[in-house]
């Protein structure tokens, strides 16, 4: 994962923090994923190639690998990364539907490996999910299996952080619905941040810079 800039390691990006009158560095998300939300043109693809080449500094592809899923083409610029093993469309409802179900076997799989005996368990490289637009990944899937893909993969990215499968996940208003508390991920807010957005992030208004953006 990433480093948080204290061993000299990569970081997503600079902070500025006015009261402080200080610049922190963007770590790794506190909890394992992150929801970058924001309207669009307020810097979500931006943010999510930032973590995927931020974490693939310094690492082997064989040690890491990364799966995008495009709702918009904002991720092609990083298929020249040697990390990238999968990048699908967010409409390829069937192929979406494959990865999430090989993502769910990979996470029970070292989760059983993690319970399993006392036999050193065997290195598998880290895992990181990029999605692009959630409601395209939701809305591109076929009537009736929208719930199922989008369920299934919100508890691959709950139960994957503990075994090195995490995600960075871009989207609007729906990443802040009540299904991604039991995810526990960071989020990341973009652009003039909506009322309505901060309370269903669990902020007063008060709370909002006046600059964005702003992380929670």
């Amino acid at each position: 994962m990433l480093s948080d800039g204290s061993d000299g390691g990569p970081a997503v990006a600079l902070v500025d923090v006015p009261d402080r009158q200080e610049v922190d560095l963007l770590g790794p998300p506190r909890r394992g994923c992150w929801l970058v939300s924001g309207p669009p043109s307020s810097g979500r693809s931006s943010a999510l190639r930032a973590v995927v080449l931020a974490t693939s500094v310094g690492r082997r592809a064989d040690d890491l690998h990364v799966h995008l899923v495009d709702g918009g083409g904002g991720l092609e610029p990083l298929d020249a990364l040697p990390h990238v093993g999968t990048h699908l469309r967010a409409e390829d409802h069937a192929s979406v539907r494959r990865l999430v179900e090989h993502l769910r076997a990979e996470v029970d799989l070292r989760l059983r490996q993690r319970a399993g005996s006392s036999a050193t368990p065997q290195h598998r490289a880290d895992v990181l999910l990029a999605v692009d637009g959630w409601e395209h990944l939701v809305e591109g899937q076929p009537h009736g299996d929208h719930g199922h893909v989008a369920d299934a993969l919100v508890r691959v990215l709950r139960d994957g952080p503990g075994v090195g499968v995490w995600a960075v996940v871009s989207g609007g208003r729906s990443l802040l619905q009540p299904r991604w508390a039991q995810v526990g991920a960071d989020v990341l807010l973009l652009g003039v941040v909506d009322p309505m957005d901060a309370a269903l992030a669990g902020l007063r208004p008060r709370d909002l810079p006046s600059d964005p953006p702003f992380i929670w």
